[in-house]
């Protein structure tokens, strides 16, 4: 799967964050890549990661930028 946009929590990357917990917990094999730079919310992309590492999902979710 991909997403695309800035990194701001106006496009709720945490949301489908939350929703990819559902889908790998079905298919195990699924992959999220996400692309997009973080310019006005400084912090987004740590708080992204680290729910992403919190969630056990780092072999999943990937962050390209």
């Amino acid at each position: 799967l991909l997403a695309v946009g800035r990194l701001h929590p106006v496009k709720g990357f945490d949301l489908l964050i939350d929703a990819m917990k559902i889908v790998i917990s079905k298919y195990p094999n699924t992959i999220l890549y996400i692309i997009g730079e973080e310019r006005y919310e400084v912090g987004y992309k740590s708080r992204l990661i680290d729910q992403i590492n919190k969630n056990l999902l780092a072999n999943n979710i990937f962050l390209l930028g």
